[in-house]
C-alpha cells in the first residue's frame, strides 16, 4: 500500500554539519535553519546536545536550540544520546508537557 503523504525531515542543521571538520558559527547555522524554512521545511533536526569534546560541532546546542527560528508547524526536533543531554536539551525551552519522562513515552 502506498502512503497517502510522507513527511521530510531536514536534517543537515544536525546530521551533516557535526561531521564537518570545521564548526560553523551559530550565527550562521541559525541562518541556515532560516533558509530551510523559508524553503519549506516543516520539521527540522536543528542539533544535537552530545558532548562537545566528542562533537565540537554541536557545541552551542544550546544556543542554537533555544533560538527563535521554528518552523510554522513549530517542529524543531532536538537529538540527544543519554538523560542527561536530553534534560539538558529540553530545560531551557521545557514547554509544560516537555519533560524527560513524556518524551521516553
Amino acid at each position: 500500500m502506498v502512503p497517502n503523504a510522507i513527511e521530510i525531515v531536514e536534517v543537515a542543521p544536525r546530521d551533516g554539519l557535526q561531521n564537518e571538520k570545521v564548526a560553523m558559527a551559530t550565527a550562521d547555522k541559525l541562518a541556515l535553519i532560516a533558509r530551510a524554512i523559508a524553503a519549506g521545511a516543516r520539521r527540522i533536526e536543528v542539533t544535537s546536545f552530545v558532548n562537545p569534546r566528542a562533537v565540537p560541532q554541536m557545541a552551542d546546542a544550546e544556543a542554537v536550540a533555544t533560538a527563535g527560528t521554528v518552523p510554522a508547524s513549530g517542529a524543531k526536533n532536538m537529538a540527544s544520546r543519554n538523560s542527561a543531554a536530553t534534560t539538558s536539551a529540553v530545560s531551557p525551552v521545557r514547554p509544560p508537557a516537555c519533560t524527560p519522562a513524556a518524551l521516553s513515552t
